[in-house]
């Protein structure tokens, strides 16, 4: 576990997909109440757990797209206790995860205050909650954009190039661009997020970009803000 910001951690763990290593990056937000929120769980252990419990109790579970959802029963299982949040196609491919309250800005989740976000909708198939957590001036996405670096494999590099995700650049994948298909809807929701004051972009998927954050995403979003 990396401390990112002040009441902001992440925990990166490896995920093997194709052969190729995507990892995948969960963050964890301490609440002004002690609680903790959890976004895009990753595999649990019994030190991961233990880590957990001492920082404060598990009060939130985030499954924030229709793609993050591996390990959320691993999640519920251990923190029986907490509120499990999911986007609306999630339930209907995971019926074993119980009792989702569906992510939707207008319902003022108690949290929001602290982490407001937006829902992109960007087909039946591609939802995704974007969060900022303003405390720390954090943007946190999931599947919306990668950030891998250059330390890789020649076949990962030439997987992530045919899949449009050169490395060393904050970059949107083929299949997000070919899932948004709803592009006016995607926009007004995306220049939202681009009016949020975020210095720093944390990734389920890359390197945090801890540097021209803003820049780097209005660039990479360009194809749907103008």
């Amino acid at each position: 576990m990396k401390q990112i910001a002040n009441n902001v951690w992440c925990v990166t763990q490896g995920l093997k997909l194709l052969g190729v290593n995507f990892g995948c990056r969960m963050t964890i937000i301490r609440l002004s109440d002690g609680s903790l929120w959890i976004h895009s769980p990753v595999r649990l252990n019994m030190d991961l757990q233990k880590e957990l419990e001492d920082m404060g109790p598990v009060k939130y579970i985030i499954a924030p797209n229709s793609f993050h959802h591996l390990f959320a029963r691993g999640f519920q299982d251990a923190f029986p206790q907490a509120k499990f949040y999911c986007v609306s196609n999630l339930p209907k491919k995971r019926p074993d995860l119980e009792s989702p309250l569906i992510l939707d800005p207008a319902n003022n989740f108690s949290w929001q205050k602290e982490i407001p976000f937006e829902l992109l909708e960007g087909s039946k198939t591609y939802e995704e909650a974007i969060f900022f957590h303003s405390e720390s001036q954090s943007l946190i996405v999931t599947d919306l954009v990668f950030h891998f670096q250059n330390e890789r494999t020649f076949y990962e590099k030439l997987f992530f190039l045919l899949v449009g995700v050169p490395t060393n650049t904050l970059v949107s994948s083929r299949l997000v661009k070919t899932l948004m298909r709803n592009r006016s809807a995607a926009r007004e929701v995306l220049q939202k997020v681009l009016n949020w004051d975020f210095q720093r972009i944390i990734l389920a998927h890359g390197e945090i970009k801890e540097k021209d954050a803003k820049t780097s995403l209005r660039q990479a979003l360009k194809y749907v803000v103008k």
